[in-house]
């Protein structure tokens, strides 16, 4: 089967193809569809462009093969893996992404994928002026300014942060995940997917800074910091048994761990590191603790 990057005005070329090459027709039609529905966030329908269209009848005769069971579980598991919702209605899948939304929004956390693409297409519809009316009003009410221009990022954390910093001077805690609070509850899972991002050592040095400094306990020690260390750690020991040698700052690729690495020097001779992480090094690197930084 030949990879296709876009969906043809006709599937009649991959047909073809598919013939040529001796290729089942059944998957080259349905990787279509799936790159459709990846390309534009949305199921082809019936009554659109013709090659829309034509994806769209191809997809409603599944459907009606995997109500009746006369389809194959092997491909009802291509379509159901590349293309989640197919055997919903189109409101239904409409109304599934829009939920999807809502909760991303209360949980302030970033868009992606075919979510991402889908709120694109809401916006391009809108501006045609071809959304359904019960369709933007749903809109309007489950998230509102979703047809606005993007914000800058870094604005939109920083107002987030300012919330999180606000209730904890204003309530003297952090927010629990139990509250009945309903700004509360989003305020504790967007410190929760900060956290998140701090563990996989994603969040950036700014963002952590701020977060330090204002919103004091946001990342439990156990939680940050260690878990963090310990990665880097165990980064050092796969390096150290793969290649022989030490990370250099010189290699563009070793830089970051390279001065982790001498980090952990300075304090282990400034006898500020403990014990227990001491012990750790020893065990996953033998000889990290040198006076030369070379190979």
């Amino acid at each position: 089967m030949k990879t296709l990057t876009i969906p043809a005005p006709s599937v009649a070329p991959v047909r073809q193809r598919a013939a040529e090459d001796g290729a089942d027709p059944w998957t080259d039609m349905a990787t279509v569809v799936a790159l459709f529905v990846e390309q534009t966030g949305n199921l082809p329908v019936l009554g659109a462009e013709p090659g829309e269209d034509e994806l769209a009848g191809w997809l409603a005769v599944q459907r009606r093969a995997c109500q009746q069971r006369r389809m194959t579980q092997t491909h009802r598991k291509f379509l159901d893996t590349r293309i989640p919702g197919w055997r919903q209605s189109r409101d239904e899948r409409w109304n599934s992404q829009l939920s999807l939304l809502a909760e991303a929004r209360t949980a302030g956390v970033p868009l992606r994928g075919q979510l991402k693409v889908w709120l694109k297409s809401q916006r391009r519809v809108a501006a045609a002026g071809k959304l359904r009316p019960d369709r933007r009003q749903a809109l309007d009410t489950r998230t509102p300014g979703w047809d606005r221009p993007a914000v800058d990022p870094e604005l939109l954390w920083l107002g987030r942060a300012e919330d999180l910093a606000n209730y904890l001077d204003f309530s003297g805690r952090l927010p629990a995940s139990s509250s009945i609070d309903t700004e509360a509850t989003a305020l504790y899972r967007w410190m929760s997917y900060q956290r998140g991002l701090a563990r996989a050592g994603k969040i950036t040095r700014a963002r952590r800074k701020w977060l330090d400094k204002n919103v004091p306990g946001w990342l439990p020690e156990h939680d940050g910091r260690q878990v963090h260390w310990a990665a880097q750690a165990k980064a050092l020991e796969v390096f150290r048994e793969s290649t022989g040698r030490w990370p250099s700052v010189a290699i563009s690729a070793e830089r970051k761990l390279a001065r982790w690495l001498g980090t952990q020097r300075a304090a282990a001779r400034a006898g500020r590191m403990t014990h227990d992480r001491l012990e750790a090094l020893d065990a996953a690197a033998a000889g990290w603790l040198r006076e030369r930084q070379g190979v």
